[in-house]
């Protein structure tokens, strides 16, 4: 199964996709999107699936999102999901 990710924000140089809350690949973003292949067997076929997607910057650190976050306690990355079946 294939997964794309559409990047608008030019600082995202890598996503990471989390597909079911274990199985965790990464890709290069390449002319604004990011595409990552998920094995069958890290999907489930008789309910839905859920992909988080997490944007990383050019050293493939996550993204903090400073508004949201209160440092040395927690730090909140700006991510997004979507849930698919």
């Amino acid at each position: 199964m294939q997964i794309d990710a559409v990047v608008s924000n030019a600082n995202v140089k890598y996503v990471a996709f989390q597909v079911n809350g274990t199985h965790l690949v990464t890709a290069k973003v390449e002319n604004g999107k990011a595409t990552v292949s998920i094995p069958a067997d890290a999907v489930v076929t008789d309910g839905c699936n859920m992909v988080e997607v997490k944007a990383m910057d050019d050293s493939e650190q996550y993204i903090v999102n400073d508004k949201y976050s209160d440092p040395g306690n927690y730090n909140l990355i700006h991510s997004n999901y979507k849930v698919f079946e």
